[in-house]
């Protein structure tokens, strides 16, 4: 057990460049230095390369944050993984969401209004789009609200204007991240 768990650690070391320098001492300090320092390497390894869990919330989930789940995921899969979700059930995506999100290269077709239930109950941040959503407790490092008007029911320039803000903001979200600061 002790060697499988040693030569784990070691094996998932040598990607990480900046521990490289564990590897190459003798082998009794290896299983010392291991045994002292690797919940705290392997942690901080592991919570750096891990993604975030995104979740995006309103009262429908079928405008703005499919939009910003459409986005995260164009952008941010790399360093996220991106979800969105309502508190109440609705019956479809709005058309002029989808269209709007297909001008920007983004196929939102197949998506479908998700509840909080649909998605992990433990996510990393949780962002509400300002629509004075109360959402029940979802355990979560980090919290915000983008306080976007809610297009729905007007014109297609207000459905553009919401998606314009929305990736401008999920672009921010995205670099704060990689940045560590969140």
């Amino acid at each position: 057990m002790f060697r499988k768990i040693y030569f784990d650690f070691t094996d998932e070391l040598k990607h990480a460049s900046k521990y490289n320098y564990l590897v190459t001492v003798t082998q009794k300090d290896k299983y010392l230095f291991v045994f002292d320092f690797v919940t705290i390497v392997i942690k901080d390894y592991r919570r750096n390369k891990m993604k975030k869990k995104v979740a995006f919330v309103c009262i429908h989930n079928s405008c703005r944050s499919q939009m910003a789940e459409g986005f995260a995921n164009k952008f941010g899969s790399h360093i996220i993984e991106a979800y969105s979700a309502g508190t109440a059930r609705y019956s479809q995506v709005k058309p002029l969401a989808v269209k709007v999100m297909e001008q920007s290269g983004i196929d939102m077709s197949n998506h479908y209004p998700k509840l909080l239930s649909d998605i992990p109950a433990n996510i990393d941040i949780l962002v509400t789009m300002g629509c004075g959503v109360e959402c029940p407790y979802l355990p979560c490092s980090h919290r915000e609200d983008w306080g976007l008007v809610d297009p729905s029911g007007g014109p297609i320039e207000g459905f553009e204007n919401t998606r314009d803000i929305i990736k401008e903001k999920v672009l921010d979200l995205i670099k704060r991240v990689e940045n560590g600061d969140l």
